[in-house]
C-alpha cells in the first residue's frame, strides 16, 4: 500500500555518527532497493511499483528534507497515481516534457497533468532512491536553477507523489503546503555541518531563503577551503518560480578526497524586507560515509 507517513526528524548534523546513520538507513538501502514496476509500457499500463520501492522513495526525500531541518512529507495515493500515469509517458516516449502533447504514446490527461506539476526523469539502471539523488544534484546546463532541487525541499511542502517504470520516473512536487508551519530562516545544500560526500552534488551548491521577500539578484558568494583560501565562485543568475527564492553557485576546487573538508560559504549583499542587506555564513563538513 502507499505509505503515507514517514517518521523522519531532522539530523543532528553536528553529529558525524547521527549523519553517517541516518545516512545509511534512510537513504543508502533504497539505492539498492528494486523498484518491481508491474505495468506495462507496449500496452500503456501505467501499473505501480512495489510498496517497498515507494517506501524507499519517501524515505529518500524526507532524508533530504531532514538534512535541511525541513518537516517530512508524505506521499498521497491521489498523487501517486497521477505520478505513475506521468512517468509511464516519459518512459514510453523516452523523453522529457512538463507539457506533453497528446500525440505522445501513452498519452492521459492524468500523466499530462502530473507531469506540469512533477519532477521527472530518465535513467538506465536506479534503484528506488535514486532518482531523488539525481533530482538533488540537478545536473546540466539545463538545471542551472537547480528548479527540482528546490521543489523537494520546499519548506511547506506536506504532500508529494511518487510514481517509477523500469525507465522513468515522476515525483509529483507541487501538491499540499502548509504555510503556517515553523521553517528555518535558510535552506542550504549542501547544508551546514557534516554532510556525505556522495551526496556533494559536484560543485552545484545553493542557498534558498523561506521568505518570499528575499532577493539575491545582487548577492555575492565567497567559499574558503580548509586553509582558508578562496575558491574560485560563479553565481547563477537568480530565477523564481521554484519554491524558494534561491541563489546557486558553482564552487570549483572541492575535494573528493582526504580527511579535512571543510568550506566556509559566506553569501552578502542579499536584499531582505528590511533596509539592511543580509548576510548569511555557514561552513560545511564533507565526509566520508
Amino acid at each position: 500500500g502507499e505509505p503515507r507517513r514517514d517518521r523522519s526528524t531532522s539530523i543532528d548534523r553536528s553529529d558525524r555518527r547521527a549523519v553517517a546513520r541516518a545516512y545509511r538507513n534512510r537513504l543508502l538501502r533504497g539505492l539498492a532497493t528494486p523498484v518491481r514496476w508491474d505495468g506495462a509500457q507496449r500496452r500503456c499500463r501505467a501499473g505501480r511499483i512495489s510498496p517497498d520501492a515507494q517506501r524507499a522513495a519517501l524515505r529518500a526525500v524526507n532524508f533530504m528534507r531532514s538534512m535541511g531541518h525541513l518537516a517530512p512529507v508524505r506521499f498521497a495515493r491521489t498523487l501517486s497515481s497521477k505520478a505513475q500515469r506521468t512517468a509511464l509517458i516519459m518512459s514510453a516516449n523516452d523523453a522529457l516534457s512538463a507539457a506533453p502533447r497528446r500525440s505522445w504514446d501513452c498519452w492521459t490527461r492524468a500523466g499530462a497533468d502530473g507531469a506540469s506539476r512533477s519532477n521527472a526523469a530518465l535513467f538506465s539502471r536506479l534503484g528506488a532512491a535514486g532518482p531523488i539523488v539525481l533530482y538533488m544534484d540537478d545536473p546540466g546546463r539545463r538545471n542551472r536553477a537547480v528548479g527540482h532541487r528546490r521543489w523537494i525541499m520546499n519548506p511547506w511542502a506536506t504532500t508529494m507523489g511518487n510514481g517509477s517504470t523500469t525507465t522513468a520516473n515522476a515525483l509529483l512536487v507541487v501538491g499540499r503546503e502548509h504555510r503556517r508551519r515553523p521553517v528555518p530562516e535558510w535552506v542550504p545544500w549542501p547544508t551546514p555541518g557534516w554532510f556525505p560526500d556522495d551526496l556533494e552534488p559536484a560543485g552545484r551548491w545553493s542557498l534558498s531563503a523561506t521568505d518570499d521577500r528575499v532577493s539575491f539578484r545582487k548577492a555575492r558568494v565567497v567559499v574558503r577551503d580548509p586553509t582558508g583560501d578562496r575558491l574560485k565562485v560563479s553565481v547563477h543568475r537568480e530565477r523564481r518560480g521554484y519554491a524558494s527564492p534561491t541563489v546557486v553557485f558553482e564552487v570549483d576546487g572541492i575535494r573528493r578526497s582526504g580527511a579535512r573538508r571543510n568550506y566556509t560559504v559566506t553569501v552578502s549583499h542579499v536584499d531582505g524586507p528590511g533596509a539592511a542587506a543580509l548576510t548569511y555564513r555557514y561552513r560545511v563538513r564533507l565526509f566520508d560515509v
